[in-house]
């Protein structure tokens, strides 16, 4: 038996193969089912570098002593 098409996840791929590897008759199975690549949402990767930078510069002014007020110096 030859398994074929597109899944999700590899859970899924090996799923598929032991489902069928327990029916009667099933003697051999060659898994050719592929890995659909992952969804990419752009707009969540950008919110994700903005609030990166964000905290970036948020740590670098808590740092930088010309923002540090005269009671901490």
């Amino acid at each position: 038996m030859t398994l074929t098409g597109m899944v999700d996840r590899h859970f899924q791929r090996s799923a598929a193969e032991k489902a069928v590897r327990e029916l009667s008759g099933v003697t051999g199975i060659v898994n050719q089912l592929k890995l659909r690549p992952p969804r990419v949402d752009v707009s969540e990767i950008r919110r994700g570098i903005e609030e990166a930078f964000k905290r970036n510069a948020e740590i670098k002014a808590v740092n930088c002593p010309h923002f540090q007020s005269d009671t901490q110096h």
